[in-house]
């Protein structure tokens, strides 16, 4: 038995149904690269887009179209408050330069660089006391010269400034292990000075690094003070990017154009819904004049009947 072909689509006829399979396609569809772009999530921008809908309620397909477009704009519109937000926070964070300290310091020290601003709470961790016995024993262990791992096995507990500072420098290396033995074991091959005791090489800088610590103690609020005017001053250049509000400007007058056109559309709604009750109640208004005409005309008929003389 065969199927009878037919020439209808098959597609939703009524409005309802209209709307019902256009948000289905929303759900299923690709989405331009200009809406989600990459590493922007299809299911939070679904979600999002379900929250506006929400919100307007579109009455009609035009009204979605509209809708979806207020959707797109607040979107992206978001994204570049995001954008902004993230950039500050890593425009704030990341590292002073050489050149923004020497710059934006006020009283400038032999001794300082840009390491002492950029690492200031890891030298407050430490009291110049404990900086000073540690840097004692560094001293004891550079004479002795042939370490073993007695020499290093209560470094934690008893010379914790020199502990932590021998680990940071053992984590540029792949392994890091921490253990005496391979602290000891470190070497590094150099092409001029031949083979190097890592322990050792670490040893002596932390003369350097004991020198840093005092400065960063002794000067800490005037450091942390050129700090926050340095970041103040990146704050400001972005604030001022005009890339940026150019692209925020532009956002917000097509949210505007578009909230406009919504309205503007809802409104003509409104009135054609007004205009079709208005309707409905002439008709019921003619409807009963014409019920009553007749009623008059059957009354008048049946008067004139009775007063008929029959001969």
């Amino acid at each position: 038995m065969s199927i009878p072909v037919t020439k209808r689509s098959g597609g939703p006829r009524t409005e309802a149904g209209k709307l019902k399979a256009s948000r289905n396609s929303s759900k299923t569809g690709i989405y331009s690269s200009s809406v989600i772009i990459q590493g922007e999530s299809v299911q939070d921008y679904q979600d999002f887009e379900d929250q506006i809908m929400n919100v307007y309620n579109p009455q009609d397909t035009l009204s979605e179209i509209i809708i979806k477009d207020i959707v797109n704009i607040l979107w992206k519109k978001q994204r570049i408050q995001n954008f902004e937000t993230g950039y500050l926070n890593q425009l704030i964070n990341r590292p002073i330069t050489d050149e923004e300290f020497r710059i934006n310091i006020e009283k400038y020290h032999k001794y300082w660089n840009v390491s002492v601003i950029n690492n200031l709470d890891s030298y407050l961790k430490f009291s110049k006391e404990e900086y000073t016995k540690s840097l004692n024993y560094a001293n004891q262990l550079l004479i002795k010269r042939k370490l073993i791992p007695a020499d290093i096995e209560t470094l934690e507990e008893q010379f914790p400034a020199l502990y932590y500072f021998v680990i940071k420098k053992n984590k540029n290396f792949q392994s890091i292990g921490n253990t005496p033995e391979e602290l000891i074991a470190r070497q590094i091959h150099d092409g001029y000075f031949g083979v190097i005791n890592c322990l050792l090489q670490w040893l002596e800088s932390f003369r350097q690094h004991v020198e840093e610590a005092f400065i960063a103690i002794d000067y800490q609020e005037m450091l942390r003070d050129s700090k926050r005017q340095i970041q103040n001053l990146r704050i400001i250049a972005i604030m001022e990017d005009s890339h940026l509000k150019r692209a925020s400007l532009t956002l917000e007058t097509a949210f505007s154009k578009k909230l406009a056109e919504l309205r503007a559309h809802q409104q003509w709604i409104d009135r054609r819904i007004h205009q079709t009750i208005n309707m409905e109640e002439v008709d019921e208004e003619l409807g009963s004049s014409n019920v009553n005409q007749e009623q008059m005309v059957i009354n008048q008929s049946q008067t004139g009947n009775e007063g008929r003389v029959v001969n």
